[in-house]
């Protein structure tokens, strides 16, 4: 069992120094098939004389193994774009929530101070819901702002074609205190 376990251990440590080393490989690997295919063809080309030519050759079989690979690695992603019966194909199949112990409401919490302990929804009806929710919260986290609610919200307007807008994007704008600034976009 220990030698097993030792063959085990220098095996992973063989597959991680080749993993750092694919693209070296890989390009050496297609070097030896792209001569390999180009000596089949024109066996004649192994004569010394020839290096040249074969040199040549072995270039342009590389770029067509090089393409070929390109062309299959791109039909098996559209593949999988089309197939609509592939297993989640990318899409979200799990969402993580607190889970409280008490009966506080999910969409209550703050997700970031959230300490206790969370559950997996995976039902897609489910996920969708927390995801809506998280959405929502997103969306209007801006409310509070001076920009998006309040007397200077108002005199900027909808279309931001107000004299305020106008003078905040020429830097000519001097704050207003709340009571002047309703005035003006009363007027």
């Amino acid at each position: 069992m220990q030698d097993i376990i030792g063959k085990l251990r220098l095996a992973k440590e063989s597959l991680k120094e080749h993993q750092k080393r694919h693209y070296s490989l890989r390009e050496s690997y297609l070097e030896q098939l792209a001569t390999a295919i180009v000596l089949s063809k024109s066996p004649q080309l192994e004569d010394p004389s020839y290096s040249q030519k074969l040199e040549a050759r072995t270039k342009q079989a590389i770029k067509r193994i090089l393409k070929n690979e390109w062309r299959q690695r791109m039909y098996r992603q559209i593949g999988a774009c089309l197939n609509p019966t592939s297993e989640n194909a990318g899409g979200i199949s799990r969402v993580d929530i607190p889970a409280p112990s008490d009966d506080t409401p999910v969409e209550s919490i703050d997700v970031t101070q959230w300490r206790g302990p969370w559950r997996s929804i995976t039902d897609p009806t489910e996920i969708s819901f927390h995801i809506c929710n998280v959405n929502k919260k997103q969306y209007n986290q801006a409310q509070d702002t001076p920009f998006a609610s309040g007397p200077f919200a108002v005199s900027l307007g909808n279309v931001l074609k107000s004299t305020v807008a106008n003078e905040i994007l020429q830097g000519a704008f001097t704050p207003f205190t709340a009571g002047t600034l309703l005035q003006e976009t009363s007027s």
